[in-house]
């Protein structure tokens, strides 16, 4: 008797008929053809803002602008006390008390400009700080005006920086200031009073700044006399005056604004 065996062909139909795909290798071939989702990134920058000012920098911010406006007026005084010596420069002993004013005025000059540029990169990083947590406190229906590249690169435009400049630290404090409610400020904060602190600062700051930048190259002469070197001298006293007051201002202003973003 002839043993008759299916072909291949056959056999693999038996096979599919008789044995149907499991679930599991169904399931397999689904999930093979759908694409894998792409990974998530997650970047940790800009995942949680900033809600209230470093104490540790506003404190050093305002212990540097401090000592700037103890500077200022030590300035003063020692540009005060070197005029003093040279009215009455004529005998010997009058020019070398003349001579040790000097050298104390104007060695005094380089840590008075070593301490205004700690506390002048201070001020700026304190500033862009405070515009960070501002701008998290600004509901929807209302916006500022003035963006963080604009309240960094202001402090260092010339001339326009003091108008500019003063501007943008008025919208730090009316921000500051406004009434708020769950963490946001009423949409008119724009409506909040200017402290009259910042008026001060920053209009004595440029006074006394051009007071002191006009005369600070004025020298003696022998050929106009001593008269334009003691002017110059009384104008560099005043200047240095004014911009201790004006910092003494500025001082209250960044401490009032801090404590404003402190909670």
């Amino acid at each position: 008797m002839t043993d008759v065996r299916p072909s291949l062909g056959e056999w693999l139909t038996m096979e599919t008929v008789l044995k149907p795909p499991s679930s599991k290798q169904f399931s397999w071939e689904q999930e093979s053809a759908v694409p894998p989702l792409p990974p998530v990134t997650q970047c940790c920058r800009h995942a949680r803002r900033r809600v209230v000012v470093s104490t540790d920098l506003s404190m050093a911010t305002q212990i540097l602008m401090g000592v700037q406006a103890v500077a200022f007026g030590i300035a003063a005084s020692l540009a005060y006390s070197y005029r003093q010596s040279l009215g009455g420069a004529v005998r010997s002993t009058d020019i070398a008390s003349a001579s040790i004013a000097a050298g104390r005025f104007n060695g005094f000059l380089i840590y008075l400009v070593l301490v205004g540029i700690a506390a002048f990169v201070l001020m700026v990083i304190w500033s862009a700080q405070v515009h960070e947590v501002t701008t998290g406190m600004i509901p929807e229906t209302s916006r500022r005006k003035f963006s963080v590249g604009m309240t960094i690169g202001s402090w260092f435009i010339p001339l326009a920086n003091m108008i500019i400049t003063p501007k943008i630290l008025a919208e730090h404090q009316k921000l500051a200031d406004a009434p708020r409610s769950k963490g946001r400020v009423h949409p008119e904060w724009q409506t909040t009073k200017m402290k009259p602190s910042l008026v001060v600062w920053w209009v004595l700051m440029p006074i006394g700044s051009l007071l002191v930048w006009w005369n600070s190259g004025t020298g003696f002469d022998f050929r106009s006399g001593l008269d334009p070197f003691l002017r110059s001298l009384d104008a560099l006293s005043i200047g240095y005056l004014l911009l201790a007051i004006a910092f003494t201002f500025g001082t209250s202003f960044v401490n009032h604004v801090s404590k404003k973003l402190h909670y």
